[in-house]
């Protein structure tokens, strides 16, 4: 599905460094799914490839229309050490 216009409404780029996933509605209360797909991390100070501990997830309320929707991002990132 095509979710160019929650990008353009975020003022996110759309230059595939983060995807959104899923749109769910329930009620008056939206869902958006967004990720960013892993990038190789390395330490600054011995340049050892740093690893991951796992994907988790944060909910971002977000009062970005002034009617009765509310919507909410779930994030999820990738945990680096």
């Amino acid at each position: 599905m095509d979710y160019s216009y929650i990008f353009k409404l975020l003022s996110l780029p759309d230059d595939g460094s983060i995807s959104i996933d899923n749109v769910e509605v329930a009620g008056d209360t939206k869902y958006v799914y967004i990720s960013r797909p892993p990038i190789p991390t390395y330490c600054p100070n011995c340049s050892c490839r740093m690893h991951s501990e796992g994907i988790y997830k944060r909910k971002i309320k977000h009062p970005i229309l002034q009617d009765s929707t509310c919507i909410i991002f779930i994030v999820s990132l990738i945990s680096i050490w």
